[in-house]
């Protein structure tokens, strides 16, 4: 076609063309999901952008005669462009399918369509693009490799308004939930394939090559590495497996991360053939105000147009109550190639050094840096006016013990005492005092050298080092623009002199910051006089502080440890023994990276740790921890884990017991003004019935009085004294589900 071809835009029933000529941001949707793209053009605004809807139907018709065509949608887009010059980013909200034109049984997907190579049966040419719509230039057609993107492409795969108006949703929380903020975007993950093959090592090579890049150039980044050869793989059935680095990702995802990158093998369901993710880890996700972006350097992982599957990139990106917010991801089989490698730098680097990115301003200058002949198979599922939730520039140190931070000559030691102080400041270098709220600080002790296990006997070992051992984690209040932290060093440092790094995030949950510094040295230890001579004071409970030792839980508790000691609490992680540790049933798991120190109290700190898929019945759960001058203080509990999907009846009390004539019964119990049906039975030791009872009756609060017995009810005449049984059972109306308990009664005259 011809650009500037003349088509007549008047005529429209549902948008006016001129009301397009300030858009930034198109949203492209059909009818039957308008409403859901409303409601996201809505939230783009809010973001200081012009964003409009327009129907792909009113598309069909004004550019195709009412047809369905890829090219009408194009035709439309470089018009808008060219007339008004103010389009930078397209979401298109609505799935794509390769039966173009719906002849395969079942829910047709085909909703806004994507371009599809010619090389269809070609496992490695075939491809599939939204870049098509992104060439809009004069004389620009589908030449890849020379022509620039002119706009930010994004798509979310949708096939229903339910699922529309849940992606949207999601992007509400991520834009505007006041617990939205927090440390957690500080942290990046970067996941490689395991080596089974010599070449493979690449994989562990390429992240680790851009980590240690951004250990200079964004400091502030914690980088976490979960590189699958550094840890133990398993042998199972048929297959090898990594559960620890697989239960690493998924605990770190549902901590919360602003990035997380992977490198390797995969397809439409998982990652890796060792499976270090699964799509019942992606469905299982529930970090709903704490989303990541991923980026992907696999195959197939966000293969969108199978309508007969919905691929991981897709559940992952869709999943209602958590997953990713976005992902960079491949549509079909990729080549492991330096330029292919150089998309996920460049993903990552245009992420965190764009000024204020927006994810298609991500994609678009991605694309436009790198020659790979595969950046066609990458594409941007989410919302490309979405900007990143990167905290701003901004956070300072200025003292260390009331000397100015670059005037800071000493060394500083274990046991030391330690205070820093720091600020927010803008551009010019001017406190910001209308900053009130939060600031968080993590004290890194010196970068760890790490190796790879070998595992498959294939590439050689490779070497790579770590900064993950916290010397301190505290939490403190941000007044007028200035916080100050205080606290002790552990004595369980590496004592060599080297860099510790010290990273801060602060937020008044409207705005937030970030700063970090590798200025000063640790090392040695202080030796002056503590007269600390007691371990912590640790008190553990299950899900929450009403938990009493042999109480129930869901077979996905959390366990809370609360904790105390005047020195503080070592959770440095390097001294042998002296871990923070939980011990389920006697198995030992180091939670040091779990701690917080309480707000402005570094004496104080709590542990959360969630626990998932426990088997049902008792379990014993311990938790050690150790001050920082390395005395230590435990505390132990026991618990039952039952099927949270049945009531919990967790005591029944009989009183007297005892008894003569009449006894009262008291009920524990998990059930919350829920109605139901109650049955209780006395039963003598043979396990004949002597007294029945059965009401509605709808259980309150933890505790609930049931009726009460007197022996003068027993048909019959009063039974001879000894050993019965009362039993309760309680049946729910909402669902019918049901449980029981009995207690020994002993009857006296």
């Amino acid at each position: 076609y011809v650009v500037d071809e003349v088509v007549d835009l008047s005529n429209s029933s549902s948008v006016t063309y001129s009301d397009l000529g300030n858009a930034q941001s198109i949203i492209i949707a059909p009818d039957s999901l308008l409403a859901a793209a409303h409601d996201l053009a809505d939230l783009e605004r809010t973001t200081g952008i012009d964003a409009e809807v327009v129907s792909v139907e009113y598309i069909y018709d004004v550019m195709n005669t009412g047809n369905p065509d890829i090219g009408a949608i194009r035709k439309f887009l470089v018009r808008l462009y060219n007339d008004y010059e103010k389009l930078q980013y397209l979401t298109l909200l609505g799935d794509a399918s390769y039966d173009y034109k719906g002849q395969l049984p079942g829910p047709k997907s085909n909703l806004i369509p994507t371009y599809h190579t010619n090389a269809s049966f070609s496992l490695y040419s075939s491809y599939i693009t939204d870049d098509y719509y992104g060439y809009l230039d004069a004389g620009e057609s589908v030449n890849w490799f020379v022509d620039d993107l002119d706009i930010g492409i994004g798509r979310i795969p949708v096939r229903s308004i339910q699922q529309a108006e849940q992606a949207v949703a999601k992007i509400e929380r991520y834009l505007t939930a006041t617990e939205r903020f927090g440390p957690w975007r500080m942290n990046a993950l970067w996941v490689a394939d395991d080596v089974d093959d010599g070449w493979e090592k690449e994989f562990e090579v390429v992240q680790d090559r851009l980590t240690k890049e951004l250990d200079t150039n964004r400091t502030e980044l914690n980088n976490i590495k979960i590189y699958a050869d550094a840890f133990l793989q398993e042998s199972m059935p048929g297959s090898q497996r990594y559960p620890e680095a697989r239960q690493k990702l998924f605990r770190e995802v549902e901590n919360g991360a602003l990035l997380v990158s992977y490198v390797g093998h995969g397809g439409e369901v998982g990652w890796a053939t060792e499976r270090i993710l699964q799509l019942e880890d992606i469905n299982a996700w529930e970090n709903q105000t704490a989303l990541p972006v991923f980026t992907t350097i696999t195959c197939e992982f966000a293969r969108f147009d199978d309508p007969n599957r919905v691929s991981a990139a897709e559940q992952l990106h869709l999943n209602p109550n958590g997953g990713a917010i976005a992902l960079f991801s491949t549509t079909r089989s990729v080549f492991a190639t330096n330029s292919t490698y150089q998309l996920n730098e460049l993903l990552n680097r245009n992420m965190l050094f764009l000024d204020q990115p927006r994810l298609g301003d991500v994609i678009r200058t991605t694309k436009n840096n790198n020659i790979s002949g595969d950046k066609i198979k990458f594409s941007l599922l989410g919302d490309a006016a979405l900007p990143l939730a990167r905290p701003e520039d901004g956070l300072v140190f200025d003292s260390i013990n009331g000397v100015p931070w670059d005037q800071f000559n000493d060394t500083i030691k274990a046991l030391n005492w330690v205070q820093i102080k720091g600020s927010i400041r803008d551009d010019s270098g001017q406190t910001l005092t209308n900053m009130n709220g939060r600031v968080w600080l993590q004290f890194y002790d010196k970068a760890q050298n790490v190796q790879t296990k070998t595992n498959d006997n294939r590439g050689g070992a490779f070497n790579f080092t770590t900064q993950n051992n916290a010397v301190f984690k505290g939490l403190a209040t941000l007044v007028n623009g200035a916080f100050t932290f205080e606290f002790r060093v552990p004595l369980d440092i590496n004592l060599s002199l080297g860099s510790p790094k010290i990273s801060a995030y602060a937020s008044n949950f409207e705005r937030d910051f970030w700063g970090a510094s590798r200025q000063h040295l640790i090392g040695g230890v202080f030796d002056g006089v503590i007269t600390d001579t007691e371990g912590p004071n640790v008190s553990l409970y299950i899900n929450d502080t009403t938990f009493e030792s042999g109480g129930f839980s869901d077979p996905d508790p959390s366990a809370l440890g609360f904790l105390y000691d005047e020195s503080g609490i070592n959770a440095v992680g390097l001294g042998i023994g002296h871990n923070l540790s939980l011990i389920l049933d006697g198995q030992p798991i180091n939670v040091n990276d779990y701690y917080q120190s309480a707000i402005d109290d570094f004496t104080r700190g709590k542990i959360t740790y969630p626990y998932y898929d426990l088997e049902y019945g008792e379990h014993t759960l311990e938790l050690r921890a150790w001050d920082v001058l390395n005395q230590w203080g435990y505390d132990s509990i026991a618990f039952v884990v039952v099927d949270s999907d049945k009531p919990v009846l967790n005591q029944l009390l009989a009183y007297p017991n005892p008894f003569l004539d009449e006894v009262n019964f008291n009920l524990s119990h998990d059930e919350s003004a829920e109605g139901g049906t109650l049955v209780m039975d006395l039963v003598n030791n043979e396990g004949r019935v002597l007294w029945h009872k059965e009401e509605n009756l709808t259980l309150m609060g933890v505790e609930t009085a049931l009726p009460s017995f007197k022996i003068s009810e027993v048909e019959g005449g009063r039974p001879g004294p000894g050993f019965y049984h009362i039993r309760v059972q309680f049946t729910r109306n909402i669902d019918g589900k049901s449980a029981a308990i009995q207690e020994k009664l002993i009857y006296i005259r």
